[in-house]
């Protein structure tokens, strides 16, 4: 049987790991809902937009931009410091999940994995979406899955 290989990437994971932690805490709007990003301090010359909301995307607000730039485009944009020991925990927890699918789950970056699939119980849409519906019930977040095999044939013209 042949293996499917899942490439899994959460969406827009500082700002949506931030957002689930504060909702989780008791916070009442979503950040993803408003013009928020998650950005550095300017005050220690870090302050580029690490991860924006779907809102301040739609003024313009770019990842790594000068948050004072990303402010001209989008007035009411509200700043979030970065929380790596908490992306930390999700991207743990998120391997942990899905380590129920498969033992082959390789890192790519703190927000991506490749993940080893032999369909046995589903094909690769089945799972994927069973996949997304679990990470989003238990996790609070979104995540993109798409199949790795397919896309290393589409780049060699295969």
């Amino acid at each position: 049987m042949e293996k499917i290989i899942f490439h899994i990437d959460v969406n827009n994971a500082f700002l949506s790991w931030t957002a689930v932690d504060m909702l989780k805490k008791g916070e009442n709007i979503d950040i993803r809902t408003i013009p928020s990003a998650i950005a550095g301090d300017p005050k220690t010359r870090t302050g580029v937009i690490l991860a924006k909301s779907p809102v301040a995307k739609s003024f313009g607000v770019i990842t790594g931009e000068p948050i004072f730039q990303a402010k001209k485009k989008c007035k009411n944009l509200i700043c979030y410091p970065p929380n790596f020991k908490l992306y930390c925990e999700n991207s743990n927890k998120l391997k942990e999940l899905l380590s129920k699918y498969s033992d082959k789950i390789e890192p790519f970056s703190i927000d991506e994995v490749f993940m080893e699939y032999v369909p046995l119980f589903g094909s690769f849409m089945e799972v994927a979406k069973r996949i997304q519906k679990e990470v989003q019930n238990t996790l609070g977040f979104t995540v993109n899955i798409r199949n790795f095999n397919k896309q290393v044939t589409r780049k060699n013209g295969k």
